[in-house]
């Protein structure tokens, strides 16, 4: 009798469903939800060392390549040994686990395509093989630490003090209701070894919603964090680092972590709308540097402002008025390293940063190439071969899809007006038609990590297919597995590319987690970066183990294993059944794209069939429910709705609801159980009362009338909408154009200061009112005659009322 229960009961039921479910990100605040409470998933953990956001770490980690005792690194940062012990890494240079090399594997079956065929049949160039994976793991996250991190940047650190507005002072607020999981959304995870550390450099986009809506964000900061071999994470810590300063020497400077990233870029609290800014995508990686040191580089687009070009205003004085142009370019930054300012962000110097010390970044903008507006996905690895003994150019997959790769000099910044420097990227490898490319399916995901396997120079990494449409909501996202080959001729090559893999991660819905292909959504789960690929000999045997980031639903940051990848690449090259001439790379596209959308179908029965076993064992409200929450679920649910006329077991039903005691002492309840469920058809009383009711006709007045809506108004409305429509014309401006987002917030204020006034001259609190009104008091005022006490003319009586 589950269906039959009565309303209330399930009522009750989906309160409940929600409450545990929803509660946490609509910020009702009611109840608090943790995020990291399903017990069937596997999380890592968190050092519980945190006591003072604002002070020194309790620990400093230095390298073990520094040949400096403890009384010197306390005299170099004027610190005491008691209160800042320094500790010194002594480890190996691995960052393989014991637990890694023990945990639990299962075989993953991936289809790998070739481009090495004559064949345009798909079947002729794929090949299946295994991955060994490992039981994939959510990295737990700590929001309140996060919280208290920024709110003690914004307050301390100058390159943060600017971004307070974008928070309207209501961090301490998301403190107290424990509201944070609402507004604040932490994804796209990435990490490289410090191996003279023995720490994972983890890098996080974290952006912040105002209104509590993942796809509204009005900025995007940067997070890292520190982790070592277990994942575990170290919350109070810190790393005594190289720094490069403003005039490029090198010197010995403590990071606290975690914390935030001083990353530069352009940014307008007052113009938030159809903006995202700061960093997005951010890809870490390492590279070498002069002193021949890995250091970590960062590869990520932000929204940025350029001078576009200026015109002089005729004034004596000479001066010049700047026109600027927006885009969203890709840029490269260096978290060991500093710069004075953000004018190569901002388009011009602000005298507000002058001083301040950010994150030193540089545009990766193709030379003397017309700057796009929007530059995103590209994909970042760097040749060892090339070393001397510094990486000085970072290559860059610009395209798969007719591949096109871009080398960018990142040691010599160039300059074309004297001022804003960038790094100039040339196409290494170009194969672009005539015609205008689109971008592709196949899309930028992890950096690839360079190997040698049989003697060919090679690079894997992990991509993403971006397929629209395919089934599963609004797009769906997945890994790729690709190798990228060297020639002997010097090109590169797309060796071998795998249509999708779920590496058997549950991925959420994008809004609702319980709705997994929801209409309006997409599907996602993206590779961010791999952390390590290192071989570890057990017993004489070598073994490689490959460690990687994803996020699911651009929520879940999760850790997965892959062990054994340089023997499947390795099986593949020497399987090669085409040998090695490459053919072409377009069918190969073709073939991965076909094969990703069957998985895609294929995804989507396999969510029907769940969702049909869930729904045959829930009530008849609970569906409806269902059903307004997404419309795309109605094809499924249809068949679960309960006829009004015919109702099975009514009898047990009515037995059911007889029995409730609500109905002993609530004579409302027990009226409406007693009364007759209405048929459907009309009775002679209810006719007779309705044919009484329409031989009346409604008032004049009334604002349901047709005669009341088609009556022509009076010479003061007209006159009233006339002034409106007047007012509307000379605030109002052509909609659409370049800079609509700014023409609407400025239209707003237009507005308001024809209405009110200036709004930097008014208060915006309820007083504002309170002027208005005093305003239009001594309108009415000044008309009227002080000797007699009335108004100079005889219309302005009827404002009163005629005594």
């Amino acid at each position: 009798m589950g269906n039959y229960k009565p309303s209330i009961k399930q009522y009750v039921v989906t309160v409940k469903a929600i409450k545990s479910s929803q509660f946490g990100r609509l910020g009702i605040c009611a109840v608090y939800v943790d995020p990291y409470n399903d017990t069937t998933r596997k999380y890592t953990t968190i050092e519980k060392q945190h006591t003072d956001i604002g002070g020194n770490g309790t620990t400093i980690l230095y390298p073990k390549n520094l040949q400096l005792d403890q009384t010197a690194l306390s005299q170099l940062l004027n610190t005491t040994e008691t209160t800042n012990p320094f500790v010194q890494y002594i480890g190996n240079s691995s960052s393989i686990a014991f637990s890694q090399l023990n945990q639990t594997l299962v075989n993953h079956s991936i289809q790998v395509f070739d481009p090495f065929s004559n064949s345009d049949n798909c079947s002729d160039l794929m090949t299946e093989t295994q991955l060994t994976i490992s039981q994939n793991i959510i990295i737990k996250e700590s929001f309140e630490i996060m919280v208290k991190r920024l709110m003690h940047q914004l307050d301390t650190e100058p390159a943060f003090k600017e971004l307070a507005p974008f928070f309207q002072n209501k961090l301490s607020l998301h403190l107290r209701m424990r509201s944070y999981h609402k507004h604040f959304y932490k994804f796209a995870r990435t990490s490289v070894w410090l191996k003279d550390y023995g720490v994972h450099l983890m890098i996080s986009r974290v952006i912040y919603s105002q209104k509590g809506k993942k796809g509204d964000p009005q900025i995007s900061l940067l997070y890292t964090q520190l982790y070592d071999t277990n994942w575990q994470e170290l919350t109070n810590t810190d790393l005594l680092v190289s720094m490069q300063d403003i005039t490029g020497e090198y010197k010995l400077e403590k990071l606290q972590f975690p914390r935030f990233l001083p990353m530069p870029f352009y940014y307008n609290p007052k113009l938030t709308k159809g903006r995202w800014y700061g960093p997005e995508d951010a890809r870490i990686m390492l590279v070498k540097n002069q002193l021949d040191m890995e250091e970590p580089v960062v590869i990520y687009n932000s929204y940025h402002r350029q001078i576009a070009n200026h015109t002089t205003t005729g004034k004596t004085d000479g001066s010049v008025e700047l026109n600027f142009e927006f885009y969203r370019s890709m840029f490269v930054g260096w978290p060991f390293r500093y710069q004075l300012g953000k004018s190569n962000t901002d388009g011009f110097v602000d005298d507000r940063f002058d001083n301040v010390k950010f994150t030193r970044v540089a545009e990766l903008k193709i030379h003397n190439q017309t700057r796009a507006s929007i530059e995103k996905n590209w994909t970042p690895f760097v040749d060892p071969s090339e070393r001397d003994p510094e990486d000085k150019s970072l290559y860059i997959v610009y395209q798969w899809d007719k591949l096109r790769i871009l080398k960018c000099d990142i040691s010599n910044l160039v300059t074309d007006d004297g001022f804003i420097h960038y790094s100039a990227c040339r196409f290494k490898q170009d194969t672009k038609h005539d015609e205008v490319e689109k971008v592709g399916p196949i899309r930028g995901g992890t950096e690839l990590i360079p190997t040698i396997i049989n003697n060919k120079q090679l690079w894997v990494g992990f991509l993403r297919a971006h397929i629209d449409k395919c089934g599963c909501g609004k797009a769906m996202y997945r890994p790729n597995m690709v190798v990228l080959q060297k020639t002997d001729m010097g090109t590169f090559q797309v060796a071998y590319l795998s249509s999708y893999i779920s590496f058997n991660i549950p991925v959420p819905g994008w809004k609702t987690h319980e709705i997994q292909c929801g209409k309006r959504d997409p599907n996602v789960l993206i590779p961010n970066g791999i952390s390590n690929w290192e071989v570890a000999t057990i017993d004489g045997i070598e073994r490689d183990v490959l460690t990687m980031t994803l996020s699911a639903a651009d929520e879940d940051n999760i850790l997965m294993d892959i062990h054994g990848l340089k023997t499947v690449i390795k099986n593949l090259i020497t399987n090669q059944k085409h040998g090695n001439e490459f053919n072409s790379d377009s069918v190969q596209m073709k073939c991965v794209v076909a094969y990703s959308i069957e998985f895609c179908r294929a995804y989507v029965d396999r969510m029907k069939q769940i969702l049909e076993e869930k729904i045959s064992s829930q009530s008849a409200s609970t569906i409806q429910t269902m059903k307004r929450t997404d419309e795309s679920l109605n094809q499924i649910l249809s068949k679960y709705d309960t006829p009004s006329t015919s109702l099975p077991n009514s009898k047990q039903a009515s037995s059911y609801i007889r029995s409730e005691p609500i109905l002993a002492h609530n004579k409302h309840a027990k009226d409406i159980y007693n009364s007759i469920p209405w048929s459907g058809a009309e009775s002679v009383y209810d006719s007779n009362l309705r044919m009484i009711v329409d031989s009346k006709p409604k008032p004049i007045n009334d604002p349901a009338s047709i005669a009341y809506k088609k009556r022509n108004p009076t010479k003061n409305e007209k006159l009233a909408m006339a002034r409106d429509i007047s007012l509307d014309y000379k605030v109002n401006k052509p909609q659409g154009g370049k800079n609509k987002d700014t023409d609407d917030d400025g239209f707003r204020e237009m507005y308001r200061e024809r209405l009110l006034g200036p709004s930097m001259l008014l208060n915006h609190s309820s007083t504002s009112v309170d002027f208005v009104e005093m305003l239009a008091g001594n309108k009415i005022n000044a008309k009227i005659d002080q000797t007699t006490g009335k108004f100079e003319t005889d219309d302005m009586q009827k404002v009163r009322g005629v005594e």
